[in-house]
């Protein structure tokens, strides 16, 4: 016969298990184009995710980097290298990634698809606004991971590198 203590013993492991497990959030369904406003990138689905950008004060940028930040964190991460960029005219874009920063959801896991999903779209709307400069793709920690994911997807006409 099986020991009580044994079988409370594992099921406390598996209730204490199934806690490690995150809730997943989704996107919800496409309701228009993914799209930058002056302080947004503002996904297919209509999420929010707020958005910064060091541009050079005078003359058009010669190279874009969009930076991702990691787990954690939140756009302003590449504040002071983006502040630096700008003044050797390289422009630079941030946003808050589903479930971190100011970007909805806090807290939530959104899922590897989902922030994949958001990278392509971004570089696609950040392209329409620089058409024809060099596009580099940056990532930190968590960002990094998802360039990584990202890597095989990405529209290889506009994206000319990866930072990890």
């Amino acid at each position: 016969m099986i020991d009580r203590w044994y079988i409370l013993a594992c099921a406390t492991v598996l209730v204490t298990l199934s806690a490690c497990a995150p809730t997943l959030m989704t996107p919800g369904p496409i309701v228009g184009e993914a799209r930058l406003t002056d302080d947004a990138f503002v996904t297919a689905d209509g999420a929010r995710l707020p958005l910064r950008k060091w541009m050079p004060e005078t003359g058009q940028p010669k190279v874009i980097i969009l930076a991702l930040h990691g787990f954690n964190d939140y756009s302003n991460f590449f504040k002071e290298p983006g502040l630096f960029l700008s003044q050797h005219g390289i422009g630079s874009y941030a946003y808050d990634q589903r479930g971190f920063g100011r970007a909805p959801h806090p807290r939530f896991w959104s899922g590897t698809a989902a922030l994949v999903a958001d990278l392509k779209a971004f570089a696609r709307a950040v392209h329409i606004y620089h058409p024809g400069l060099p596009l580099y793709l940056l990532g930190e920690s968590m960002g990094g991971a998802v360039l990584i994911a990202a890597s095989q997807h990405l529209p290889k006409d506009i994206v000319s590198g990866l930072i990890l």
